[in-house]
C-alpha cells in the first residue's frame, strides 16, 4: 500500500530552449504502508560508496556511489540492515520498492556472478547508477539475473527517478520471471495492478469522469449556487485501494502543477511543500486498512513514513507515523563527515511540535 510520485520544479523562461537548465528542482514523494513493525522501525542508513557489508550472489558488492536511505529493522534477520526499501545516491538517482502481488522471479539463486538478489535491488541500482537509462541498459542488457531468495518471498516493483526527471517502473510479472521497464512520463506509481494497466485504468477513469478542478456551470435548479468548491472533481476516487491512489495522486499533481493557470512549480520549496500535501491526501491512519474483520482485526496497513527527496540538491527528507515533524539529511553533510562504514540512524518520533515561544 505505498504511493511514489515526481514533481518537477521548473524555469517557464528558459523552458522553450527544451533543455535541463530549464529544470530547478525534480522532487519525489513516497509512503510506505505496511504492517510490520521491522518496516515501521526503519532506520535512517547511510552506505559510503566502496566494499559493501554484503554481496550479491557470490558477488562482493562494491559501489561507485555514496546512498542514503530506509532499512528494514529486524533483529531476526539481521541481513536487513542493510537492505533498503527506498534510498537516493550522490548523483540524484532515486529508488524504492513497492508491493506488486503477482511478481515473478527467476528462483533459483546458484549464479556466480551476476546475480542480483530482489531484496538487494535498489540497493544495487543506487550503488552502480547515476541515471535511468544506464539502469534500463543494464535491465534489458540480459547480462544481470534477479532473483528470489528462499524465505523472502518480495512481490515488488521498482519506481526510479534520475536528477533530469526521467522515471522508469521495473517489474516482474512475466512467467519466465524476466524484467519489463517502462517509461513513466505519469510520474506516478502505486501497487497492483501493473503499470500498464493502471496507465489504462487512469485513461478510463479520466475519459468517464472528465474531472477539472472548477465547478461545473450553474443550472437551473433549487440550489442557488455549488454550496462550495471543487464540483469538478465529484467522482475523484478517494478509498486506499492502489488504483484509486493512482488515478487520485495523478489527476491532483496535474492541477496543482497546472502552468497554464499559473499553478507552475517554480523552486525546490514550492515543490517540496507540495509533496507533502500531495502526501497527506493518500495517508492512512491506523485501523482504517485492516486485516481480518471490524471485530477480529490482526492489524492494519498504515502510513509508517513518508519521504521526501530533492534529487537536484541531494536532500532526504523523512516523517514517521507518530510524529508530525520532518527530519532531514543531505550528501553535503554525508561528505563533511567522510565516513568509510555504513551508518544506522534512529528516526525521532516522539516529538509532537516545536515551540513558538520557550520556558525558561
Amino acid at each position: 500500500m505505498c504511493t511514489n510520485f515526481v514533481i518537477t520544479a521548473i524555469d517557464l523562461d528558459t523552458q522553450k530552449s527544451n533543455s535541463n537548465s530549464s529544470i530547478n528542482a525534480v522532487i519525489v514523494g513516497r509512503t510506505m504502508e505496511f504492517g510490520e513493525q521491522s518496516v515501521a522501525d526503519g532506520q535512517i542508513v547511510i552506505l559510503p560508496k566502496g566494499d559493501q557489508p554484503y554481496s550479491y550472489g557470490s558477488t562482493n558488492a562494491h559501489h561507485q556511489y555514496d546512498i542514503v536511505g530506509v532499512n528494514i529493522k529486524d533483529d531476526k534477520a539481521p541481513v536487513l540492515a542493510n537492505c533498503l526499501s527506498d534510498g537516493m545516491n550522490e548523483q540524484g538517482l532515486t529508488c524504492g520498492s513497492l508491493w506488486l502481488p503477482g511478481s515473478e522471479y527467476i528462483t533459483s539463486s546458484n549464479f556466480k556472478e551476476n546475480g542480483i538478489p530482489v531484496y538487494l535491488f535498489n540497493n544495487w541500482v543506487l550503488g552502480n547508477f547515476s541515471s535511468t537509462e544506464k539502469v534500463k541498459q543494464a535491465i534489458t542488457s540480459g547480462d544481470y539475473h534477479f532473483y528470489e531468495v528462499d524465505g523472502y518471498p518480495l512481490p515488488l516493483h521498482f519506481p526510479i527517478t534520475d536528477s533530469a526527471g526521467k522515471s522508469i517502473v521495473v517489474e516482474f510479472t512475466s512467467s519466465d520471471g524476466l524484467p519489463s521497464v517502462y517509461d513513466n512520463h505519469v510520474g506516478v506509481l502505486t501497487n497492483a495492478p501493473t503499470f500498464p494497466e493502471q496507465l489504462a485504468n487512469l485513461n478510463h477513469m479520466a475519459r468517464l469522469h472528465k474531472f477539472s478542478p472548477y465547478n461545473p456551470s450553474q443550472v437551473q435548479c433549487p440550489i442557488l449556487s455549488p454550496q462550495g468548491e471543487g464540483y469538478g472533481l465529484s467522482g475523484l476516487p478517494g478509498d486506499p485501494i492502489p488504483a484509486s491512489r493512482f488515478v487520485k495522486t495523478a489527476v491532483l499533481k496535474q492541477f496543482a502543477t497546472d502552468a497554464q493557470a499559473g499553478y507552475h512549480i517554480k523552486t525546490a520549496k514550492d515543490a517540496k511543500t507540495l509533496a507533502y500535501h500531495l502526501i497527506n491526501s493518500v495517508d492512512l491512519a491506523k485501523g482504517v486498512t485492516r486485516y481480518g474483520d471490524a471485530q477480529n482485526s490482526t492489524g492494519s496497513d498504515y502510513t509508517q513514513w513518508i519521504v521526501v527527496k530533492d534529487l537536484t540538491h541531494g536532500e532526504y527528507q523523512i516523517r514517521k507515523y507518530d510524529s508530525p515533524i520532518p527530519y532531514t539529511i543531505s550528501f553535503d553533510a554525508i561528505k563533511q563527515q567522510n565516513f568509510t562504514q555504513a551508518q544506522y540512524i534512529d528516526v525521532p518520533n516522539n516529538i509532537e511540535a516545536l515551540p513558538l515561544i520557550t520556558s525558561e
